[in-house]
């Protein structure tokens, strides 16, 4: 006979140290079988996925952040993306000021960004100045640290230098390019 915690019949009654005390639907049983009660006479409750993501236990209070735990993972990274073009435009300007007028150097940097979210179609020719051009040592690693930073695969930087610097590198292929793409270059 199953009587609920209110008189009802749904709930099964379970003898507790020799006391009958009825299970309301709403509790949980025990994991286990205890040892005294026939196989048939104990049914536990299941608890449907939205029962426990709901929960209030401490264990799952991390589940209940789940959304804003990704939007501020989300916010991190477009910070450190935002810090790491920052560092890059710094670089760039530092580094190519002697070789290059400040109309070519916010083109170079417009270049890089276009090589950042692969739209290499925006990329726009520069050229260096002539009393105090540009070699291809200094472009090819110019092109390889910051394709490093941004992640960028060596054939997308050597399209990325090839298409900005077209004057510079006119001799040199895209395969050269992709293959000597480095940290340190030799003249």
């Amino acid at each position: 006979m199953f009587i609920s915690c209110i008189g009802k019949q749904d709930s099964p009654i379970v003898e507790l140290e020799n006391t009958i005390a009825p299970i309301c639907i709403v509790e949980t049983p025990p994991i286990e079988q205890p040892i005294d009660l026939p196989e048939q006479e104990y049914l536990p409750t299941q608890e449907s996925d939205s029962d426990i993501v709901n929960s209030d236990t401490p264990k799952d209070s991390h589940l209940n952040k789940y959304d804003s735990i990704l939007v501020e993972l989300k916010k991190r990274e477009i910070e450190r993306q935002v810090e790491i073009m920052d560092a890059i435009r710094e670089y760039v300007t530092v580094k190519t000021a002697p070789y290059l007028s400040k109309e070519n150097i916010a083109t170079l940097i417009s270049n890089i960004e276009f090589m950042a979210y692969d739209q290499p179609d925006s990329y726009k020719p520069i050229r260096s100045n002539i009393d105090n051009p540009l070699r291809s040592p200094g472009l090819r690693h110019l092109a390889w640290n910051v394709g490093e930073r941004l992640g960028i695969p060596l054939a997308k930087r050597a399209a990325f230098i090839k298409a900005s610097f077209p004057y510079e590198l006119v001799n040199a292929t895209h395969e050269y390019l992709r293959l000597n793409l480095r940290d340190h270059v030799t003249s």
